[in-house]
C-alpha cells in the first residue's frame, strides 16, 4: 500500500477532534433512556455507539479504564474521571488526581467508594481517555486545558509518582496534574504508561497521523524510550519510525513499548531480557524493531504489552504472544518462555478474539461471542475466583496457563487488567471489578483481600457526587441525580459494521464501489476517466494506460478493446480504432505523448501511400488486410494474394496460376498434372486421361506412343510398363505381351520372344520365366517348359538341359531340381547315383554329402551306418582301428576312462578277481598283494597277520604271541605256561621242568626258586620241598630227601637238619600228599602249544616272502 493509501486511512486530526466531539464525549442523546435495576438504582444507558466498546492502545476507540497497582479510574459517561483506592501521600504507587483526606483512621485516607471531584486544584476537563501504571497515570481530554500552574496548551495530563523524568520535574508525590513538554502544535490522541516512562501518539493539530507522530519520555535504562540512546530524557522526543509509516497504537510495558503501524506491522523497543520485543533475539533495542515473532503472513490487528511479556491479537482473530511465561501469561497452557517464535493463545475451539488487554502478571480477551477469557496469574483472584488455576508459580501463587471463562452474566464490551485486580464494562454498561481489594481498589464500598467477579458490581455515583474528606465506609451519596454508567466508546466509528480493529478505513464511511469520500459526509461518483475498485475508499483513481471509462461512478476501467488504443497520460474517457491496414491484437494498449507531434503517430506506407498512423498500431504482413479498429490483420483469401505490407485490399491471381488457402503472399503457379486458363481461382483443372499438364499450363497436352494416362491430374504421361506396350498418341490404356513374350523395360512399343530355359505362359509378363528346377527347355518362344530330368540327374532354374548329379550326393526321383546330399553315416561314391550307401561296420561319417567313410579309430567301435564313432566304455578298451566293438579288461586289470586303447595293470596292494572292472579291489585284513596285475591277494602264512586292506606284505607275530594258522588279521599272546622268545612263530613254548610261566603273553620262563621245584614241562607255579626233602639250587625239576640222621619238618626248605626220624616219616607222608596234589593239578590244563614230549622246540611256519619282523616285547 502506496503512501497515500496509508494516509487515506486516517483523517485529518479535525476530523479525529469531530470524531471526539461526536463519538467520545459520552453525551446523551435523545435516545437515551432510564433503566429501573432491582437495588432502585438508575443507570443512563446510550445507544449511539454502533459497537460499543474499547481496544487497549488504539487511535481508534478510547479507553476508559486505568487500573494502576492499588487505584482504580474510569471515565464515566459524562465524562468525568471517578477514582478510587489507594490515594495516600508519600512515595506510594497508583495516584489518582485527587488530593489526599486526612487519615482519620488507618487506612481512611483511600476512598472505597468512587470518588468523583475536578481534578485537584480546581483544574476542569472533559475527559476522554485514561491510562495508568504502577506508580503514574495519564489522562486525555477533549481539548487543551488549563491548571494552576500552566496556561491551556495541552489535551495530556499526567499525575502520581514522580521522579523527575517520568512526570516531567515532579519528584514525590505529585498529585497536581502535570503537562508533559510535547510540541505546542501537537494534539495528543493516545497514551501509554510504562513503570517509569510513558509514550504516546501526538500528530501535528490539524494535520494526519504520521511516522513523526509517536513521544517517549521518562526513564531509559533498557531503551524504553527508542530514542536511539539510552539517557534519560524528561522532555518527549519524536520515536523514530519507518518513513511514510502510520502508527495507530501505542502500548508500554514495564520497560518496553511498542506500537502498531497501519500497515499491519508492529514494532517495540527497550528491555528484551525475555524477548519481548519478538525480534528473535535477547538483544535490548534502543530503537523502533520489527516484530518478527508472529506466523508468517499474517497482520496485527491489536498489540498490547505486559511486564516483561507480548501479546498480539492478529487478523484472523487468533492471538500469539511471546517473552517471559513463568506465570503462564503466554496462555499456551505451558509456564515455558518464548523469544524465538510466538505461542498461540489456546482459545475455545471455533471462538476468535475481538479485543485483548494484559499487564504485568495477567491477560484477558474478549472473544467475539462477546464472552471474556483471562490467563495468568490468579495469587489473588485476578481471574474471578481465587480457586481457578492449573498450576502454580516459583512462588506459590496459584496462575492459569490456559483461559479460563469469567462469567459477568452478560456480553462484556471492554476490559483493563491491573497488576493485582481486573475491571470490564459490559454490553449492558455496568462496571464489574475484581481481584485484591486491600486498598479498596475494586471500588464497592469496602476493602478485602481478594473480591471475586461476581460481587464486585460498582456504583459510579450520580454527576454531583462529591466526597472532599468523607468517602469512608458507610457514606451515602446524597443526590437526586442516577447513577453514572462507565464510559463505553464507539469500536466502528464510521458505522461500516467493522470494528476498527479489523477495518482497514475505521474512520471513514464504506461508500460502495465505485463512489469515494473524502470528508466522511457522503459518498462522491467517480469521474468518467476515473474508477473506484472497492468500498471505503477516500478517493478515486485515474483509469490506468491502456484503459479507458466513459461513464462515472464505476467501480473499474475497460481495457482498450482488441484493435483499439487509448491516449496517455489523459485519464482515458474513450478509445480509437488502428487505421485500415494495421491492426492490434491485444487488449489493454495505449499510445504515449509525443513532444513534437502531440501523441505517438508516425507515417507508413497504407496501400503504398504514406498514412499518419499511431505507433502502437502493427501494419498488415503480406498476405493479409485489414479495416479501421481490426483487432487482427485479415488474411487474403483463396484466389488472392498481397505482397506487400500495410494494404487494405489483396491481389486476383493470373491465368496459370491459384491460390489455394488464406494468407498467400504470392500467386502459386498451377502444379504438373493441372492448368487453369482464368484469374482469381482458388485452384486448377487436372489434366484428362490420355493427356498431360506441365507446371504453370494453360492447356493439356496429348500422351506419345510408348506413353498413356488412365486418369486425371497427371503432369507426365505414364511409361508403358513392362510387359506392355502402346502404340498410338493419345492412349489411355497400355496393351500386354502374348504368351511366349515379354518386354522388360517400361515406356516400349513392342515385345520380346522368350529365350531357350524360359518361357512366358501369361499376357502381359516383364521378365521372361526361368524352367523350373527340374525342369528344362531347348527352344525360344515357349510358354511352358517340355524337359523333365532323369534319376541320378538334375536341373536348376533356367536350365536348357539336365546335370549329372556328383559323387556325394544322389537323384533317386525324376524331375528333381537339385541333387540330394548323402545322410551321416552313409555316402555315395559314383556320379549319376540313384541312391546312397552305408557306412560298414568299423567305420562312420558324421557329415552328409560324402563320397567315402571314415575309420573307426583305436579306443572307438562303429555299427552300420554310423555317423558317429563310439568310445569304448569304462571296463573295456580296443587297440585296433576299425573295430566294431570293444575288449573287456582281464582279471588282474581295468580300464577307468572311456576311449581306452588299453586295460590297466592293478598295483600292489591290489587285486581284481572279474574281467571288465573300472577300478582295483584294495586286498583284505589278512591278505596281501606284493605285484602288479593279480586277479587273487595271498593269505597271510602262520606266524604272520594283517589287520589292515590294500596291503602288499604281512606282519610278524611279536615275541611272547603267535599266529598258528593262514590268512590271520591279530596275533594270539602266549598262554600261561608258554612262552615265545621269538617273533614271526606260529606256537608257543612249554615251561621246562624246574621252570614256570605264571602270565599270558611271556617272551621267556622262569626258574622255580631254591626249595622249590617242578618236575612237569608247561608248569604256570613251582612246588614246595616237602619236609624231609630240600632243593638246594634254582631251576630244580626235583627235590631231594634228607640223608640218614637228617630231618626236615618245613616245606620250601633248602637243606636238612639233624632231627628225629619220625618227624622225617611224617614229613614224608605229607609231601607224597602235596605232590600227588600238584600232579592233579597239573593234569587239569589244556594242552594246547604245548612242546611235545622230548621235543626242545616246535617247528616254525614257513615265513611268506616278506615278512615284517616285530620288535615289541613285553
Amino acid at each position: 500500500m502506496d503512501k497515500s493509501s496509508n494516509a487515506a486511512k486516517l483523517t485529518s486530526l479535525a476530523l479525529i477532534t469531530l470524531m471526539i466531539g461526536m463519538t467520545a464525549s459520552f453525551g446523551l442523546s435523545d435516545g437515551d433512556s432510564i433503566v429501573d435495576l432491582a437495588d432502585s438504582k438508575e443507570f443512563y444507558s446510550h445507544e449511539t455507539s454502533n459497537i460499543p466498546g474499547s481496544d487497549s492502545g488504539s487511535v481508534f476507540s478510547n479507553s476508559t479504564m486505568a487500573l494502576m497497582e492499588d487505584t482504580t479510574c474510569v471515565v464515566a459517561h459524562d465524562n468525568t474521571l471517578r477514582c478510587w483506592g489507594k490515594i495516600g501521600d508519600g512515595y506510594q504507587s497508583g495516584y489518582a488526581a485527587i488530593q489526599p483526606v486526612p487519615a482519620l483512621l488507618p487506612g481512611a485516607n483511600s476512598p472505597f467508594w468512587p470518588a468523583q471531584r475536578s481534578i485537584d486544584h480546581n483544574v476542569t476537563a472533559e475527559w476522554v481517555a485514561i491510562d495508568g501504571s504502577a506508580l503514574h497515570s495519564c489522562g486525555i481530554t477533549a481539548s487543551p486545558v488549563s491548571t494552576p500552574i500552566e496556561p491551556a496548551r495541552y489535551n495530556l495530563l499526567c499525575w502520581g509518582e514522580g521522579d523527575n523524568y517520568n512526570l516531567n520535574a515532579c519528584y514525590g508525590n505529585c498529585h497536581i496534574p502535570q503537562k508533559p513538554a510535547l510540541p505546542l502544535n501537537t494534539h495528543t490522541v493516545e497514551v501509554a504508561t510504562g513503570y517509569r516512562h510513558t509514550c504516546s501518539i501526538s500528530p501535528v493539530r490539524g494535520q494526519d497521523i504520521d511516522d513523526s507522530s509517536v513521544y517517549c519520555w521518562g526513564r531509559n535504562w533498557n531503551g524504553q524510550l527508542g530514542q536511539g540512546n539510552y539517557y534519560d530524557d524528561r522532555t518527549p522526543d519524536v520515536v523514530p519510525l519507518p518513513q511514510g509509516s502510520v502508527p495507530v497504537s501505542i502500548v508500554s510495558g514495564y520497560s518496553h513499548s511498542c506500537t502498531l503501524l497501519s500497515d499491519g506491522e508492529a514494532m517495540c523497543w527497550g528491555n528484551n531480557d525475555a524477548g519481548q520485543l519478538g525480534t528473535v533475539s535477547l538483544v535490548n533495542e534502543s530503537s523502533p524493531a520489527s516484530v518478527r515473532v508472529t506466523p508468517v503472513g499474517s497482520t496485527i490487528a491489536q498489540i498490547v504489552a505486559g511486564g516483561n511479556s507480548t501479546c498480539a491479537l492478529l487478523g484472523d482473530g487468533s492471538v500469539s504472544c511471546w517473552g517471559s511465561n513463568w506465570q503462564g501469561i503466554l496462555g499456551d497452557g505451558t509456564t515455558t518462555s518464548s523469544w524465538s517464535t510466538s505461542s498461540n493463545v489456546i482459545l475455545p475451539t471455533g471462538r476468535t478474539a475481538i479485543s485483548i488487554d494484559m499487564h504485568y502478571q495477567s491477560a484477558c480477551a474478549i472473544l467475539d461471542d462477546n464472552s471474556l477469557y483471562c490467563w495468568g496469574s490468579n495469587n489473588v483472584g485476578q481471574l474471578g475466583q481465587t480457586a481457578t488455576g492449573n498450576s502454580y508459580d516459583s512462588a506459590g501463587g496459584r496462575i492459569s496457563t490456559l483461559p479460563v471463562e469469567i462469567d459477568l452474566g452478560q456480553g462484556v464490551a471492554s476490559v483493563a487488567v491491573g497488576l493485582n485486580h481486573t475491571c470490564a464494562i459490559t454490553l449492558a454498561e455496568e462496571l464489574f471489578c475484581w481481584g485484591r481489594n486491600n486498598w479498596g481498589q475494586i471500588g464497592i464500598g469496602n476493602f478485602s483481600y481478594s473480591e471475586p467477579s461476581n460481587n464486585g458490581l460498582v456504583d459510579l455515583g450520580p454527576t454531583d457526587w462529591a466526597c472532599t474528606g468523607n468517602c469512608l465506609p458507610g457514606f451515602t451519596p446524597n443526590s437526586s441525580l442516577p447513577s453514572q454508567a462507565p464510559g463505553l466508546s464507539d469500536r466502528d466509528p464510521d458505522g461500516d459494521g467493522i470494528m476498527s480493529l479489523f477495518d482497514s478505513h475505521p474512520l471513514i464511511s464504506d461508500c460502495e464501489a465505485g463512489y469515494f469520500s473524502t470528508d466522511n459526509t457522503g459518498c462522491i461518483a467517480a469521474d468518467p476517466g476515473h474508477y473506484v475498485p472497492s468500498s471505503g475508499q477516500t478517493s478515486q483513481i485515474p483509469c490506468p494506460i491502456g484503459t479507458y471509462q466513459p461513464n462515472s461512478g464505476q467501480s473499474e476501467c475497460m481495457d482498450a478493446s482488441p484493435g483499439h488504443y487509448t491516449i496517455v497520460p489523459i485519464s482515458a474517457t474513450e478509445q480509437y480504432p488502428c487505421h485500415a491496414g494495421t491492426y492490434l491484437p491485444s487488449s489493454g494498449q495505449y499510445a504515449e505523448n509525443d513532444t513534437v507531434s502531440g501523441y505517438a503517430f508516425d507515417t507508413r506506407l497504407i496501400d503504398g501511400h504514406g498514412t499518419l498512423v499511431a505507433e502502437i498500431c502493427i501494419s498488415n504482413s503480406p498476405g493479409h488486410y485489414s479495416d479501421f479498429g481490426s483487432p487482427d490483420e485479415v488474411p487474403c483469401p483463396p484466389g488472392t494474394y498481397q505482397p506487400n505490407p500495410g494494404y487494405t485490399y489483396c491481389i486476383e491471381t493470373t491465368p496459370g496460376y491459384y491460390t489455394g488457402d488464406s494468407g498467400n503472399t504470392g500467386e502459386t503457379p498451377c502444379e504438373g498434372g493441372t492448368y487453369q486458363p482464368n484469374p482469381g481461382q482458388s485452384s486448377c483443372f487436372s489434366a484428362s486421361p490420355g493427356h498431360k499438364a506441365s507446371p504453370n499450363s494453360l492447356q493439356q497436352d496429348e500422351c506419345t506412343p510408348g506413353t498413356y494416362s488412365d486418369e486425371f491430374g497427371l503432369e507426365e504421361c505414364k511409361l508403358a510398363d513392362p510387359g506392355y506396350y502402346t502404340t498410338e498418341f493419345g492412349a489411355t490404356t497400355q496393351t500386354p505381351c502374348l504368351p511366349g513374350e515379354y518386354q522388360p523395360t517400361p515406356g516400349q512399343t513392342s515385345c520380346i520372344a522368350t529365350y531357350p530355359g524360359h518361357y512366358s505362359s501369361d499376357p502381359g509378363t516383364a521378365h521372361q520365366i526361368g524352367c523350373e528346377p527340374g525342369t528344362f527347355e531347348t527352344e525360344r518362344g515357349a510358354t511352358s517348359c517340355s524337359g523333365v530330368t532323369d534319376p541320378g540327374h538334375y536341373s536348376q532354374l533356367g536350365a536348357s538341359s539336365q546335370q549329372e548329379c556328383e559323387p556325394g550326393t544322389y537323384a533317386p526321383y525324376s524331375a528333381m531340381g537339385e541333387c540330394t546330399l548323402s545322410d551321416p553315416g552313409s555316402h555315395v561314391p559314383l556320379n549319376a547315383s540313384l541312391d546312397q550307401l552305408p557306412c560298414p561296420p568299423g567305420q562312420y561319417q558324421p557329415n552328409s554329402g560324402q563320397s567315402s567313410c571314415l575309420s573307426a579309430e583305436p579306443g572307438h567301435y562303429s555299427g552300420e551306418g554310423a555317423t558317429q564313432q563310439v568310445a569304448c566304455q569304462p571296463g573295456s578298451f580296443q587297440s585296433q582301428s576299425e573295430a566294431t566293438s570293444c575288449e573287456l579288461a582281464q582279471p588282474g586289470n581295468f580300464v577307468i576312462e572311456s576311449g581306452a586303447t588299453e586295460d590297466t595293470p592293478c598295483g600292489p596292494g591290489e587285486y581284481q578277481d572279474e574281467p571288465g572292472a573300472i577300478t582295483c579291489k584294495p586286498a583284505g585284513p589278512g591278505t596281501y598283494s606284493d605285484s602288479s596285475g593279480l586277479a587273487e591277494p595271498t593269505p597271510c602264512p602262520p606266524g604272520t597277520y594283517q589287520p589292515l586292506t590294500g596291503q602288499t606284505e604281512c606282519t610278524l607275530a611279536d615275541r611272547g604271541q603267535h599266529v598258528p594258522e593262514r590268512g590271520a588279521t591279530s596275533q594270539t599272546p602266549c598262554e600261561r605256561g608258554t612262552y615265545q622268545p621269538e617273533s614271526g612263530m606260529s606256537e608257543c613254548l612249554d615251561a621246562s621242568p624246574g621252570h614256570f610261566v605264571s602270565k599270558t603273553g611271556q617272551t621267556s620262563q622262569e626258574p622255580c626258586l631254591p626249595g622249590n621245584f617242578q618236575p612237569l614241562s608247561g608248569a604256570v607255579g613251582c612246588i614246595a620241598a616237602e619236609p624231609g626233602n630240600y632243593v638246594a639250587e634254582a631251576g630244580a625239576s626235583s627235590q631231594t630227601a634228607c640223608a640218614s640222621g637228617e630231618t626236615q619238618s618245613q616245606y620250601g626248605q633248602t637243606s636238612c637238619e639233624e632231627g628225629d626220624q619220625l618227624v622225617m616219616i611224617v614229613g614224608g607222608v605229607a609231601g607224597l600228599a602235596i605232590v600227588l596234589m600238584v600232579l592233579f593239578m597239573q593234569s587239569q590244563k589244556k594242552p594246547k602249544g604245548r612242546v611235545r614230549k622230548g621235543a626242545k622246540r616246535r617247528k616254525q611256519a614257513p615265513r611268506p616272502r616278506k615278512v615284517r619282523e616285530s620288535s615289541e616285547e613285553e
